[in-house]
């Protein structure tokens, strides 16, 4: 990781089941997706983009996905301007599922929705309860 960590907080405007069936799922990828500025437009699309994981893909177990309330730096963005983030929270039944995924026609009609971002990162994760 290059330069210092940045800590951002994110709204929680989706279905509180939506959540729930992404962070238990198996597999939870996190993408974070940067662009210059948070606009209605792009939002949709994230709807357009969960409508095609919901119906077309084998391994898919629930998306959310939310604006971060800071502006954010990436290098992605350009060095020292500020701009928005929007994460997203998908369950797959496991990572080769996600792979299998981006093989596919769905995936690619998917990433139109999402033209208007400047870069992304995504990682993989299994989050765990404790007690």
């Amino acid at each position: 990781m290059a330069g210092q960590p940045q800590l951002v907080h994110f709204e929680l405007n989706s279905a509180a089941d939506d959540l729930a069936a992404a962070v238990s799922a198996p597999v939870t990828e996190l993408a974070t997706i940067f662009l210059t500025e948070k606009t209605q437009s792009f939002y949709d699309n994230l709807g357009s983009f969960a409508y095609i994981l919901r119906d077309h893909t084998e391994g898919f177990l629930g998306i959310s996905y939310s604006w971060c309330i800071e502006d954010v730096e990436h290098e992605c963005l350009g060095e020292g301007f500020k701009g928005k983030a929007c994460i997203l929270a998908i369950g797959w039944s496991s990572i080769d599922a996600h792979l299998a995924f981006k093989q596919t026609d769905a995936f690619r009609r998917g990433l139109e929705f999402l033209r208007g971002a400047r870069g992304s990162e995504i990682h993989h994760t299994i989050f765990q309860t404790t007690g």
